[in-house]
């Protein structure tokens, strides 16, 4: 398979280059950096309380919530038994202003430790997968002396980004801390807001309880509704022993809300074409005192109600009275009646004509997992060009819509309780949303745009323009690739979700009869392919649910990939780090090679050794691209190679699927034979071990009999194997059985010339060269 680099391209002289096996006195410098680079891959950078994502964000209008902002102060600079605060409001009470009011507060301090703001819908911030890496890496900012502790952890233990919450959370914050003194008059804050919009209850009671468990160098708070569950955790006497509880109902927002108004009002008299002739004040204190009455305390209802006010291209004074003209309710959910009635009201006031549009663009806003700009909408849903803008230009109060169309900002709601609304038919009546019909209707949006579009992705691969940067579609920077991102990453989440249709079952069965195979290597190219196993597994779930009689082809389709993918390495060689020899050097050494790899009848394996720093994984680097240029590369796999951070892959278990899914891809006529081939294995086959039955089921049985041209893999280091002599030997039985079966695949092998490996390659099909018969070349 040939992966995409995540890593930034760097070309590196044979002199002063740093490979697997390369030692250099900046050897530690370069690790560190590169773990350092991990940790900034895995954070989520839109979750920071000043991120461009949020802009602009919710924050407290001058003079307003200063009780509980002074509570929250107070908690802060002088709270000894209490390590947490927890601010708790329902939905639009101002909860995510306030928190973004004290972080930025503690920023200006120079006290915000770290911030994280959940966000149901948007990806990495509507889960707590990346929640201590992204502390930890907030962290190597606000305290840069525990930078060195926090990448040191991740050297440690590569692995750490896939360990469990716990451990995470002691190995990259806890430890880190516990190492440097923060002076007491300098008490960090770490914010978290809107903690019930993380998507997995248990997750959040677990981090609940992490919290509170450490006595940590810094205050904490936490915002989020009132739910159910995390009330009762907070409740729980190892918690509530070091919580100080906020609830936003104790504090009347009525006055806050009428300066709010007020203010804000003013700015539309001033600014508004129309209102220069309506005379003050405007509104009268009646009516501003008719609009806090509506808000019953929710500031989400103030802000959507001036929103919709202000709109350009109407009469701020008709639209204020279509307003003061709702039936309000007066009973214990008035507040939430109250949003619901402001909410149909926005809606209603779209142009009759633009009703079904309406439907499917603000249906795909709600259902979509992470939010795509115009452009990248109108493709997803065949939308001609100017249709999103078309039908969301009245709806400015309750999606934030960029200004111009070629803008990459996406399309989102402006507040989560939108999506309450549409969900719940009790509240939005005619306005409802079946979302399993719908994300029915956006898989198939998303399985055609992948039966479109994959193939010339791969048939454009090198392209520099198509592959722009580290994981990203670009191709122009048009909507076509943002979609095309988004339905490789989300198909199989809205197929979980979806309600099964014959529609859906026979889109379904095409893409994974024709496309899956194109859609597995896209996914490299984009750097997700660790999504592939959790993916494949999401839809042969929904198949085994929802299809009356599945297709037992498709369902052994995506057991043998399951099979496969779950001991697949990142370990191609454009999954490493780059370095490859400088034009014009090597060249002896490197014409060697491609005249053993011009002459077919030659030796089925090239052995190319060398001392440690001699060069060995430039040259196979180099080599590999060369050979995947021409389309000549089978696949690839660099032992002892650090994968950006990740650690090193040099276990024999991994190396035989790797270099099967890989064939799979770049000899597809194979893919049939090796489905059948692990047809017949349990889920834990390639799990379970090394096992020398690998090589025949996975490569020599599936490419029996099959015609292919004249193509090479690739392998670099293999002393670095945990079990460099026992893979020598098997790639030696490997390499006999394709010479007598007349397969026309060879092995280019490097490593140090080791005993062991030397002694198994002394043989007649082994074509042994070191780099010590060649000149040294020109630095």
């Amino acid at each position: 398979m040939t992966y995409h680099s995540q890593s930034t391209e760097i070309r590196i002289g044979v002199a002063n280059y740093v490979g697997r096996d390369q030692i250099n006195i900046t050897n530690i410098d370069i690790e560190s950096e590169r773990a350092f680079e991990r940790l900034c891959t895995e954070s989520v950078n839109g979750a920071a309380y000043d991120s461009g994502e949020r802009h602009p964000p919710p924050k407290c209008h001058p003079g307003t919530r200063t009780g509980v902002l002074s509570r929250i102060t107070q908690f802060i600079s002088n709270s000894q038994k209490h390590r947490i605060c927890w601010l708790s409001g329902m939905a639009g009470s101002g909860k995510s202003s306030i928190a973004y009011t004290i972080a930025e507060h503690c920023k200006e301090q120079q006290r915000l430790a770290a911030s994280f703001f959940f966000s149901r819908g948007k990806a990495g911030r509507s889960n707590a997968d990346r929640l201590f890496q992204t502390i930890a890496f907030q962290l190597t900012v606000s305290i840069p002396p525990i930078k060195g502790r926090i990448v040191e952890a991740i050297q440690m233990d590569p692995s750490i980004f896939d360990k469990a919450p716990n451990v995470q959370w002691q190995q990259l914050v806890v430890k880190p801390l516990q190492t440097y003194d923060i002076p007491d008059s300098l008490s960090m804050v770490f914010v978290m807001d809107a903690l019930d919009e993380c998507d997995d209850e248990e997750r959040v009671r677990e981090i609940i309880m992490l919290l509170s468990q450490e006595p940590l160098p810094f205050h904490i708070l936490i915002t989020s509704r009132p739910e159910q569950y995390i009330s009762a955790q907070f409740r729980d006497p190892r918690v509530d022993a070091v919580t100080r509880p906020i609830n936003l109902l104790h504090f009347d927002a009525d006055e806050d809300i009428r300066c709010f108004l007020r203010s804000q009002f003013e700015v539309v008299h001033t600014i508004h074409p129309v209102m220069r002739y309506v005379p003050k004040p405007w509104p009268s204190d009646n009516d501003l005192s008719r609009m806090v009455e509506l808000s019953s305390g929710l500031f989400v209802w103030a802000s959507t109600a001036l929103k919709f006010i202000k709109y350009m291209h109407d009469k701020p004074t008709k639209r204020l009275r279509l307003i003061l003209n709702t039936d309000h309710e007066s009973h214990a959910q008035a507040s939430l009646t109250g949003l619901d009635q402001l909410y149909s009201q926005v809606l209603k006031a779209v142009n009759q004509e633009n009703r079904p549009l309406l439907e499917r663009v603000i249906t795909t806003i709600v259902l979509l997992f992470d939010p795509l700009p115009v452009d990248g909408l109108e493709t997803l849903i065949q939308l001609s060009a100017g249709d999103v803008l078309l039908v969301l230009q009245q709806l400015h109060s309750i999606i934030v819509v960029p200004d111009d169309k070629e803008s990459d900002t996406p399309v989102r709601i402006f507040h989560s309780s939108l999506r309450d609304f549409y969900l719940d038919e009790k509240r939005s009546n005619e306005h409802f949303i079946d979302a399993p019909k719908w994300h029915g209707v956006i898989t198939r949006g998303c399985l055609r745009i992948l039966s479109e579009e994959l193939k010339r992705c791969l048939r454009d691969r090198h392209d520099p323009e198509l592959y722009g940067g580290r994981g990203k579609l670009t191709v122009d920077g048009k909507g076509d690739c943002k979609a095309l991102r988004y339905a490789c990453l989300y198909w199989t989440s809205h197929l979980s979700q979806a309600q099964p249709s014959e529609l859906i079952e026979n889109e379904l069965k095409t893409f994974i009869s024709k496309f899956l195979i194109d859609w597995l290597e896209v996914l490299s190219f984009i750097a997700k392919f660790n999504k592939a196993v959790p993916s494949l597994q999401q839809v042969t779930k929904w198949m085994i649910e929802n299809l009356s009689i599945p297709s037992a082809d498709l369902l052994g389709l995506m057991h043998s990939a399951g099979v496969l993918l779950v001991c697949v390495s990142p370990a191609a060689y454009r999954e490493v780090k780059r370095v490859e020899c400088r034009p014009g050097t090597c060249q002896d050494v490197r014409s060697s090679i491609l005249e053993w790899i011009r002459n077919p009848d030659d030796s089925p394996i090239y052995w190319l050794t060398g001392k440690a720093g001699s060069g060995k994984t430039c040259i196979a680097q180099t080599i590999a691209r060369g050979l995947d240029r021409d389309g000549v590369l089978a696949a690839s796999f660099f032992f002892g190679f650090d994968y950006l951070g990740y650690g090193s892959h040099d276990s024999i278990h991994q190396f035989f699927p790797t270099i099967a899914c890989q064939l799979a891809i770049s000899i597809r006529q194979i893919v049939t034979p090796l489905i059948y081939s692990l047809s017949g294995k349990h889920s834990d086959y390639l799990k379970d071990g090394f096992d020398h039955d690998h090589p025949r089921v996975l490569i020599t049985d599936p490419l029996r009999n099959v015609n292919i041209d004249e193509m090479i893999i690739v392998v670099d280091a293999l002393d670095a194997c945990d079990e460099g002599n026992l893979l020598a030997r098997e790639l030696l039985n490997l390499a006999r059985t394709l010479r007598e079966a007349k397969c026309p695949l060879r092995l280019l092998i490097t490593s140090r010339p080791v005993a062991d490996i030397r002694e198994t390659f002394a043989g007649p099909e082994v074509k042994a060269i070191s780099l010590d018969a060649f000149e040294a070349w020109d630095y």
